[in-house]
């Protein structure tokens, strides 16, 4: 399950361009995805939690 949930997340992030705006949801999959990206996309990011 979580192989699955670690491919999503990879997936996704290859859509995520520079200087883009992007919500990320609670959850393992958002939590993936925030452990993943990278520092240069210069992201606004928005989340329904502070644990990020």
């Amino acid at each position: 399950m979580l192989r699955k949930k670690k491919q999503i997340a990879k997936r996704a992030i290859k859509l995520i361009e520079k200087n883009e705006s992007i919500f990320i949801d609670s959850g393992s999959n958002g939590y993936f995805i925030a452990k993943h990206l990278k520092a240069d996309l210069n992201l606004q990011i928005v989340t329904n939690s502070n644990c990020y």
